[in-house]
């Protein structure tokens, strides 16, 4: 089918023009996630999986370390997504070298980060500030004071 000076053309240059930009989106944003610290990466995978296990279980959370563990250690494909050899690593801050802290059961005594209810959060974090990650994976690196704020019954 030949065509003269109809639509098809200025549709497929169009469609070449958002295929760059898409491109080009994607590109700038994969750059910028593989620059942010592991630290910071393995708390928002920690986040993540909190946030599935709560969505295939009815909305509860996990009622214990050991249910949470056993869910993480069936999700293999989803950590090595994100370059994560052992579920060991996704409980544990590169940081502070301690575990995570992470809300088993009831979350409504913590706050609120991006619109979800903080789930985990270095117990010590390094110079005065830690990372802190809700169940949806948004992870923030908070001062001693925000963190008093957030967390109130960790202290």
């Amino acid at each position: 089918m030949k065509v003269k000076g109809g639509m098809i053309p200025i549709v497929g240059h169009i469609m070449s023009v958002l295929g760059l930009a898409s491109a080009s989106l994607f590109w700038g944003c994969t750059s910028h996630t593989e620059s942010k610290p592991q630290e910071e990466s393995s708390i928002k995978v920690l986040g993540l999986l909190y946030g599935q296990y709560v969505g295939q279980h009815m909305g509860r959370p996990p009622q214990d370390e050991q249910a949470f563990r056993s869910f993480v250690q069936k999700q293999t494909a989803f950590l090595q997504q994100f370059h994560i050899d052992s579920p060991d690593q996704v409980f544990k801050s590169a940081r502070d070298g301690e575990p995570y802290a992470v809300i088993y059961g009831d979350a409504s005594k913590v706050g609120q980060l991006s619109g979800a209810p903080v789930i985990a959060w270095e117990k010590k974090g390094v110079g005065g500030r830690r990372y802190v990650a809700n169940s949806l994976g948004a992870v923030k690196e908070v001062t001693d004071e925000e963190f008093k704020q957030l967390v109130p019954a960790s202290e």
